[in-house]
């Protein structure tokens, strides 16, 4: 019995139910009858992909540089003598290979190394920084990065960091910036060269690797491109190149001058930074080159005959191993 009122009632309430269904469909086709449908189109919203600024250079003065000097890392400093009461530009330099790495201050205007110090047989050194007074040097495939006083070149300690292996090698006032031959910029904590965060560079879509010898210029990190005439400008918080310098010109007039004086070499290749803050100062050098150029970076579009032969695809095509 309990059975048999269950099932009428379910009865009742689906028919109740259809019935509801119904009006409401009718409804909705009467509302519809009478309704105008309005469809909005969105218009289009284009996004602008930002794409990275080219630039050439402009040669300012050139000065004398050792051309057996393999050099790797490149970096300016003042140096002031209370007793002359006088400041001279000089440059720290880190050379490579094997049984010839050192630590060098030589004399911007000159070209004279005015102190050095060997590294073991065993480094080849790299990327090369100042933090406080201390120098840091990468050396390759090794793990070991070796520490120097910054005013003596006296060697303190070897140490290391996490890295796989040491590239370049610069500083932000907050971390020491690494690479180790790939598309990462590694950003170092000062006291244990451990790795805080990293960033992955790229252009587009396209990684930029090969990242050698570094120079922090105005909140930009600028890196050479192993065995490329070119220079990324990238933004250390996104990794993104900004722009590329374009230096092919630079190194054919370095080449030329290495054939007239009979100083050829197999790995002769732009790579050296450094920057002066106070004055907007920027010198570039390579591997085994007879001159460190003080150049001007400025835009392609100030050369009107490279800007004729050279765009984005073609710089692209030439710096993105």
């Amino acid at each position: 019995m309990r059975d048999e009122v269950g099932g009428d009632e379910a009865a009742t309430d689906a028919s109740s139910d259809a019935v509801t269904e119904d009006e409401e469909e009718e409804e909705e086709e009467d509302n519809a009858e009478g309704e105008e449908v309005v469809v909005v189109v969105m218009p289009e919203v284009e996004v602008e992909v930002e794409v990275p600024d080219i630039y050439v250079l402009e040669v300012v003065k050139e000065f004398d540089h050792d051309h057996l000097a393999f050099t790797q890392g490149f970096l300016y400093n003042q140096e002031c003598s209370s007793e002359e009461a006088s400041c001279k530009d000089m440059f720290y330099e880190s050379t490579g290979l094997n049984g010839q790495t050192s630590v060098r201050m030589v004399n911007a205007g000159t070209g004279r190394v005015e102190a050095k110090t060997m590294a073991e047989q065993r480094f080849f050194g790299e990327g090369l920084t100042r933090w406080g007074e201390k120098l840091y040097q990468l050396t390759w495939q090794s793990g070991a990065t070796l520490v120097y006083d910054a005013e003596t070149l006296e060697f303190l300690e070897e140490t290391k960091t996490d890295l796989k292996d040491g590239w370049g090698l610069t500083n932000d006032s907050s971390h020491l910036i690494a690479t180790d031959s790939g598309h990462t910029l590694y950003f170092l904590d000062p006291e244990t060269l451990k790795t805080d965060h990293k960033v992955d560079v790229a252009d587009g879509d396209r990684r930029v690797k090969y990242l050698n010898e570094l120079e922090h210029v105005e909140g930009e990190v600028w890196a050479n491109i192993w065995m490329r005439n070119c220079i990324a400008r990238i933004d250390p918080a996104t990794g993104k190149v900004k722009g590329w310098i374009h230096a092919a010109d630079l190194t054919a007039k370095e080449l030329v001058k290495s054939d007239s004086l009979g100083r050829r070499y197999t790995m002769d290749v732009l790579n050296g930074i450094a920057y002066d803050p106070a004055t907007k100062r920027i010198w570039l050098t390579g591997k085994q080159w007879s001159t460190v150029y003080e150049v001007k970076v400025v835009p392609l579009s100030s050369s009107p005959s490279l800007s004729a032969t050279l765009d984005l695809n073609q710089v692209r095509r030439e710096c993105i191993v």
